[in-house]
């Protein structure tokens, strides 16, 4: 069974605050005095886990914007098309996210876009997106880039008329089960 991304992203948290009812619970069944320390025992456990693994901003965000798939400047033959620049290292990033993706959904093609007319550029990229991800540049980087609002990288869902474009910050768990959602249904 798979969960979606963001039961995934959620569950530790909710197991936390779990860990820390039951200590609670634990403390109060053997001292009756300590009501006031068992409200911090059931925070503890949670705080330590939100302090190493803190939620950020865009972590649960599903934050896109629609445009016209005819304003696209070339042909896109993927689904999701990823807009990046050379050397971006949140780019590069992307790709463990990308990869993980493609393994939950073996039927979604992904093309990493690289905003430079330079092969040599693409290296590192097609070094670490393997063989499912195909990493190309592009003959018109600067009209992917006004696409990308100048924000890499920049996720687009393609569709026939319309597509969805995600900023890297408003890509979190919720876009990931929305774009699962629509390739399971396609």
């Amino acid at each position: 069974m798979i969960l979606s991304w963001t039961l995934s992203k959620a569950l530790p948290y909710i197991l936390w605050i779990l860990v820390g009812l039951f200590l609670s619970w634990l403390l109060s069944r053997t001292n009756k005095k300590i009501r006031l320390i068992r409200f911090f025992i059931w925070v503890i456990p949670f705080s330590i886990y939100f302090a190493i693994n803190p939620i950020y901003d865009g972590d649960f965000a599903n934050n896109y914007r629609t445009l016209n798939t005819s304003i696209l400047p070339e042909k896109v033959k993927a689904k999701l098309l990823v807009v990046a620049i050379p050397g971006c290292p949140y780019c590069m990033g992307s790709l463990e996210t990308l990869k993980k993706l493609k393994t939950r959904n073996k039927n979604l093609d992904i093309q990493f876009l690289v905003c430079t007319t330079e092969k040599k550029s693409l290296s590192d990229y097609k070094l670490l997106a393997g063989n499912n991800i195909k990493v190309i540049n592009t003959l018109k980087p600067n009209q992917w880039a006004t696409i990308a609002e100048g924000t890499f990288p920049s996720f687009i869902l393609v569709g026939k008329n319309t597509s969805k474009i995600w900023k890297n910050d408003g890509f979190g768990v919720r876009a990931k089960d929305e774009i699962e959602s629509i390739i399971s249904s396609n």
